[in-house]
């Protein structure tokens, strides 16, 4: 199955928060299944950084999905 996660669920996937349900975390975790993000993800994440409503993240982006197996989608 084809996954296309938001900002919040990659956030929450990266830092393990617990307000991800588990019936996502279960679909995440899925090797069978692939991930995808938009890449308004980044914009969205950097805008929230850049307000202060966001701490930075401990990884570069692009690098963190890319580790993760997760394909990033053109705008």
């Amino acid at each position: 199955m084809r996954l296309l996660l938001d900002t919040h669920a990659v956030l929450w996937w990266f830092s393990d928060d617990p307000r991800l349900p588990a019936t996502a975390r279960t679909a995440i975790a899925d090797p069978g299944n692939q991930l995808v993000v938009s890449a308004v993800v980044g914009y969205e994440i950097a805008y929230k950084q850049k307000f202060g409503r966001l701490p930075p993240l401990p990884e570069i982006l692009p690098d963190r999905l890319l580790r993760q197996g997760i394909e990033t989608l053109p705008i």
